[in-house]
């Protein structure tokens, strides 16, 4: 509990860059306890990355020296190493210091939970490969701590892809402007995404969850190349997005877009790119994801300054969040048993309102998850026919034609309400009482089952029809409207 309301602090001054408060903070930790120690370091590291992105060489000066004065190259863990040397070179950016704390690669274990969405496990991996790549020490392959399998070479892979972006950020930090073969190397880290899901072993779909953060990774390195490296990656990046975009969700563009901007693209190429991707932005997603779609979509365009732009789609979002959620996808069938109610108390206004609610049923089944619009339709069904044999039938058919209802379960739906009806005595007083053309019962039900039905016999009208054996029937029953 010390160490989380620590860390909270710590984090608070670190975000306002209020270094005198967090040196008091870091004196609370106590240097003996060797979680206290791992927890300030990367602390340490955190607060270095904040100087860096603010160009405070003061912030980036205490930090460095708190890490030396904390751990020892010969006590440190190599993990410890390689941090207290990447706040050393971001401090001083003096190699000479920074070699007698370069450790060896740190092992990537492959059984790791699949709710990360950092990069910080292979925070390592990046640190060592960048300092030696400057060092012009030689980059080992990496390996997990498993087995050869799918799973693990995947891992690997994914690795290798890393490591080039590690070397990619080193040049920029040596000095090397405009990389002669930087589109090929933009080209296999990109399309390291590009696979089917189907047929990837588990840490296909661990490794997915890391997609955004992998590419603000590929951003920063490229950016340390140079405006013209990161013209270049803008320039490819909204190529890929039009041509592959089943492996750009919108979500994943808008991230990255704002990792561009971040890094000093320019707005007009930003802006072209987020706007290509609008016309679908909201299909596919219920209520929820939609409100969550176009809260995003202003949000990066306040970021690109362009507020009319914004408030195009926060009016958007105010109009998508007049619907139905998925927590709350039933809400509908609570507004139909009500609709049962008013269509007996006020039978004048029942058609009009049966139209209402049908109208809806198609957006309902687009914006909400599991069986939330076939209930509606079954429960609309039901009342319609309880309310009007001749108005449910129609009702009927235009359900089957817009396929909000299967077959079975509307026929089924149709017979029982039809079996809670009474027949009427006489087929004439049938057809006089019917408000379409032409008899619904004569000309629906069969020869047999009609005079049956002006007999009264007693059962269930429905099975008798069932056992007489008129399956043949079934669609004739839906065949035309009345």
């Amino acid at each position: 509990m010390r160490l989380t309301l620590l860390q909270g602090l710590a984090q608070a001054a670190i975000a306002t860059q209020d270094w005198a408060a967090f040196g008091t903070i870091q004196q609370e930790f106590e240097p003996s306890d060797e979680p206290a120690r791992n927890l300030l370091l990367q602390l340490l590291w955190q607060a270095s990355e904040h100087s860096r992105q603010t160009d405070d060489e003061a912030g980036l000066g205490a930090q460095a020296a708190a890490a030396q004065a904390m751990f020892s190259p010969t006590t440190a863990s190599p993990t410890q190493h390689l941090y207290v040397a990447d706040l050393l070179y971001a401090a001083t950016r003096d190699l000479t210091l920074v070699e007698p704390w370069l450790a060896p690669p740190v092992v990537t274990r492959s059984d790791w939970p699949g709710y990360e969405r950092t990069l910080d496990r292979f925070r390592p991996l990046l640190i060592s490969t960048t300092l030696r790549h400057l060092l012009g020490h030689p980059v080992p392959d990496p390996f997990v701590e498993a087995g050869p399998g799918p799973q693990d070479q995947l891992l690997l892979e994914f690795q290798r892809q890393l490591i080039g972006l590690a070397e990619l950020r080193g040049d920029g930090q040596r000095g090397e402007v405009g990389q002669p073969g930087l589109r090929d190397q933009l080209r296999a880290a990109t399309q390291f995404y590009y696979r089917s899901p189907q047929h990837q072993p588990a840490s296909w779909h661990l490794l997915l969850q890391l997609q955004g953060t992998y590419f603000e990774f590929l951003v920063t390195a490229v950016a340390e190349c140079g405006p013209e490296s990161l013209a270049e990656l803008t320039a490819y990046l909204a190529g890929e997005f039009s041509q592959h975009a089943q492996y750009w969700p919108v979500a994943m563009r808008r991230q990255v877009l704002r990792a561009l901007y971040a890094h000093g693209a320019a707005s007009a190429p930003l802006a072209a790119a987020l706007r290509a991707g609008e016309a679908d932005l909201l299909a596919g997603h219920d209520v929820s994801g939609r409100l969550g779609e176009c809260l995003g979509q202003a949000q990066s365009w306040l970021l690109l300054q362009d507020k009319t732009a914004a408030a195009h789609w926060l009016r958007r979002a105010v109009r998508e969040s007049f619907g139905v959620s998925y927590y709350k996808d039933y809400q509908f069938n609570a507004w139909l048993r009500w609709l049962a109610r008013l269509v007996s108390a006020q039978p004048a206004q029942a058609r009009e309102r049966i139209a209402w609610f049908a109208a809806h049923l198609k957006p309902l089944q687009a914006v909400t998850e599991g069986r939330a619009a076939r209930l509606a339709a079954e429960q609309l069904l039901a009342l319609t026919l309880a309310w009007n044999l001749a108005a449910g039938r129609q009702l009927l058919w235009w359900l089957l034609d817009q396929e909000l209802l299967p077959f079975e379960p509307a026929f089924r739906i149709f017979l029982a309400a039809c079996s809670a009806r009474k027949p009427p005595r006489n087929t004439t007083a049938a057809c006089a009482a019917t408000p379409t053309s032409g008899c619904f019962w004569r000309r629906s039900w069969p020869k047999t089952c009609c005079s049956w039905c002006c007999k009264r016999a007693s059962g269930c009208w429905a099975s008798r029809f069932l056992r007489n054996g008129y399956p043949s029937y079934f669609p004739r029953l839906i065949a035309r409207p009345c």
